[in-house]
């Protein structure tokens, strides 16, 4: 798509958006749409067949960046993975709750259904080692993913529907959906900081025999300074 017309669609795409925000219980004007965007009304079937593929495109575009988030999580732990999946679904529903609306709050099909299977399919990646390692109380990823996503989706939409209640109080249901996923030897020991490990670690080398090190005498010793060292300070 030339840069022009890529710049026409974001534009429109921008206008809906900013038009379903301030005003989410009315009905999506397409002219209004136009208006907001500085465009001549017919371009914008130069770009969507009617005003549902626009909304489907805003509620795509919300999908794209939700999907992109959870892809790009740090997080390392079974429990910590799971727990930023919900997270960014409650972030989207903060961020943008006309969209979220727009991208779960409705049974429409098609466009809509497909990009809500790609977040779907992109935090079933995320899960698979810790799938194929026995640490989910399912069978497979996916199905973690659905039973996660679903309770994610449903304290979201209650969010956006209430705004008086506030995003911590779902951490309840994510603590209990989290803990129902995982079995207990995937939850990782409370002491498991730098620290701890240092600590542990300095403790293990100066029980073992030299011997059965392969270390040197003085190499042993600046392991164990460098231990001491992390363990006092981290």
């Amino acid at each position: 798509m030339p840069p022009a017309a890529a710049s026409s669609r974001d534009a429109l795409l921008d206008a809906a958006e900013e038009l379903l925000a301030s005003a989410p219980s009315e009905p999506l004007s397409v002219r209004a749409v136009c208006a907001r965007a500085g465009v001549q009304f017919p371009t914008l079937y130069h770009f969507f067949v009617n005003k549902q593929g626009l909304v489907d495109a805003v509620a795509d575009r919300g999908f794209v960046s939700l999907a992109s988030e959870i892809e790009n999580s740090t997080a390392a732990d079974p429990r910590s993975m799971l727990g930023e999946i919900w997270n960014a679904h409650i972030r989207a529903a903060l961020a943008t709750p006309a969209r979220y609306a727009l991208m779960y709050g409705s049974t429409t099909v098609g466009e809509v259904a497909a990009g809500a299977h790609r977040v779907e399919r992109v935090a079933a990646s995320r899960l698979t080692s810790i799938a194929a390692g026995g640490q989910l109380t399912t069978t497979t990823a996916s199905a973690a993913v659905w039973r996660l996503s679903t309770a994610a989706i449903g304290a979201c939409l209650a969010i956006i529907a209430d705004p008086t209640l506030h995003p911590s109080s779902t951490d309840a249901a994510r603590s209990g959906i989290v803990d129902s996923l995982l079995h207990a030897k995937a939850t990782p020991a409370a002491n498991t900081t730098l620290r701890a490990r240092a600590a542990a670690l300095h403790a293990a080398l100066a029980d073992a025999a030299t011997p059965d090190l392969p270390l040197g005498n003085e190499e042993a010793a600046l392991l164990a300074r460098w231990l001491h060292r992390l363990a006092e300070d981290d």
